[in-house]
Order: C-alpha cells, then sequence, then structure tokens
C-alpha cells in the first residue's frame, strides 16, 4: 500500500512539475535562451530548447524553437543538425529568410550542392537587398561548381549598391579569373621529365623545392652506386643495396611527379573554394545579424 501511494505522490509531483512548465511564458523561456546564445553557450542553449514542451506550443513559437535550435548548430559547427532545423521554419516567421539563407549555405559547406541550389531557387517575394543576397550566394554556388557560364549570368545582376554584398561581389569576379588561371599541366609529362632529370617533373607541377629535395638522394645514390661498381664490382652486395635504393628513390621520384600535378592543382583550387565560401558566410552575417 506504502509503494502504492509512494508512486502516485510521485506522479502527482512529476505532473504538477510539467503543469508549471506548460503555463511558464514561453517568452521567458525565449529570453534565456537568446541569453545563453549571447554568451556563447550555444550548447546549454540546445539543453534548454529540449525542455520547452513543444504540444503547448502555437506554430509561431515552434519555428521560433526550431530557428533558435538551428541557430545554435550552426555556431556550433553542427551543419547537418543546423540545416535539418533551420529549413523547418514556416513563410510566415520573422526570420525565414535568415533561416532559408543559412540553411542554403551550410549544404554549400557540406558540398550538398543540388539540396542548396533548390532552396535559394525557391526563395521568392524578396525585397531588392534580400534579391541581390539570393544572386550573390547563387553565383558563388556556381563558382563552387566551375559553373562559369552561370556565373556570368549571375554576377550580371549585381548592382553593388549594398555594402554588405559590394566587396565580396567584386572579389567572386577574381576568383573565377583564378580558377581559370590555374595551369592545366600534363602528369604524363611531369613523370616523364623526372624519368630523364630526377625532380624536374615536380618543378613543372609547381613543386619547385619538392623537386630539388628528390633530386638530391637519387644523385648522392647514383655517386654511390658508381663507385660501388668500379671498386668491389657488379655481384658485389654493396652494390646491390645501393642499386636496390636507387630504384626505389628513382621510381618514387617518377611517381612523385606524377600525383604532384594533381595534388598542386587540388591544393590551388582548394584555396580558392576556401575564399568563396568564407566570402559567402559574411554577407549572411551582416545583413541578418
Amino acid at each position: 500500500m506504502k509503494k502504492i501511494l509512494f508512486c502516485l505522490f510521485t506522479l502527482l509531483i512529476f505532473g504538477n512539475m510539467y503543469a508549471q512548465k506548460l503555463k511558464r511564458p514561453f517568452q521567458n523561456d525565449v529570453s534565456f535562451i537568446q541569453y545563453l546564445q549571447d554568451q556563447g553557450q550555444y550548447q546549454h542553449a540546445i539543453i534548454a530548447l529540449d525542455e520547452i514542451p513543444l504540444p503547448a506550443l502555437n506554430s509561431g513559437q515552434r519555428d521560433s524553437v526550431n530557428y533558435l535550435k538551428g541557430w545554435s548548430y550552426y555556431n556550433m559547427k553542427s551543419l547537418d543538425s543546423s540545416s535539418f532545423y533551420l529549413l523547418k521554419v514556416d513563410t510566415s516567421f520573422a526570420l525565414y529568410f535568415k533561416s532559408r539563407f543559412f540553411g542554403a549555405y551550410n549544404n554549400i559547406y557540406m558540398l550538398h550542392y543540388a539540396k542548396a541550389e533548390a532552396i535559394l531557387n525557391g526563395l521568392d517575394r524578396l525585397d531588392p537587398i534580400n534579391k541581390e543576397t539570393k544572386y550573390f550566394e547563387q553565383a558563388g554556388l556556381a563558382l563552387l561548381k566551375k559553373d562559369y557560364n552561370s556565373f556570368d549570368t549571375l554576377s550580371g545582376k549585381f548592382s553593388y549598391d549594398f555594402y554588405a554584398l559590394s566587396a565580396q561581389e567584386k572579389r567572386f569576379s577574381i576568383y573565377k579569373d583564378e580558377l581559370l588561371g590555374i595551369k592545366n599541366r600534363s602528369p604524363f609529362l611531369a613523370g616523364l621529365m623526372s624519368a630523364v632529370i630526377p625532380g624536374t617533373g615536380k618543378i613543372y607541377a609547381g613543386k619547385t623545392y619538392q623537386g630539388i629535395a628528390s633530386m638530391l638522394p637519387i644523385a648522392a645514390l647514383a655517386l654511390l652506386a658508381n663507385e660501388s661498381y668500379h671498386k668491389r664490382g657488379p655481384h658485389s652486395a654493396e652494390f646491390y643495396g645501393f642499386g636496390a635504393l636507387l630504384t626505389v628513390f628513382y621510381v618514387g621520384n617518377i611517381w612523385g611527379s606524377v600525383f604532384a600535378v594533381k595534388i598542386n592543382r587540388e591544393d590551388h583550387e582548394k584555396s580558392i573554394y576556401q575564399k568563396i565560401l568564407f566570402d559567402l558566410q559574411i554577407p549572411l552575417r551582416t545583413i541578418f545579424n
């Protein structure tokens, strides 16, 4: 009997706590969560948001919860979760456009280009600055996809009238020129050059110091193998040892030159892509913060 009474008492206590939670003003919760976000306590903000009883909320309040969760996850760099919550926000919500633009940016950063494109294409009834922001984000996405024709069309719509966007809009044209200016060097030619003169293929690929560095051990081993050949003979263990090492370094030098071409191009592109991603984000934070 005592156990039954204890269980009933416990249920009564928890039920009362839940009822009090339902009665608590929603705006008080939001203010507290915004305070946590202002202090950089995004993980604690998520915990507080999870404590809000969603069934008791209206649609606008649920939008607020989804936005606050999405924004917290964005600042925690959990972009997949951020996108999930930001994109749940309804069109009637005051921060709808901010949510959509950052949701699109998250997907661009995660290389989900098709989804990002669909989000941006779905934005309509925009005021002038949001319309230009849409063109700007689409142009950056086109650059990342190396779709230069689309980039030219979209960048042609830039007005350069908005302070938050104009500097980045101008830089996008520079990034396009940099991407087009990356030389399309031949891996075969790089390997052939290093087969003839070790290290020259890497120099051709743009890795000058690596090319010089790969020359030195091969030259040293070649001299040692030659000396061993003349002093010990072609059948000596010393000559075999130096010859084997020389072969390993020589073949590695050829393959290294072949891969250096691809790696150097990828490094150049990655560096430019990082600048594009950075510039895609800055105007969003300026406009919507």
